[in-house]
């Protein structure tokens, strides 16, 4: 199986996969920056690093992983 056997045939999994771990790098940027250089605290540092996480994913899932080209809420 050549690699682009391979990535034809697990796509969405592969794609799953790296943005997934993009996610996991942002989130923990994101809170180390407002933790140890924005000085916030703790639980305000973790809630907004989530946030910002999940809308991320959100997004990159919906355009990349899932390759959906509508916004409407009736269409996944």
């Amino acid at each position: 199986m050549t690699v682009m056997e391979f990535y034809s045939r697990y796509k969405g999994i592969i794609k799953y996969v790296i943005f997934g771990a993009l996610t996991t790098v942002l989130n923990v940027v994101t809170y180390h920056l407002l933790y140890s250089i924005f000085k916030a605290p703790n639980t305000l540092a973790v809630v907004i690093a989530w946030i910002i996480s999940v809308a991320f994913a959100f997004v990159t899932n919906k355009l990349f992983v899932f390759e959906s080209k509508s916004w409407d809420k009736k269409v996944a």
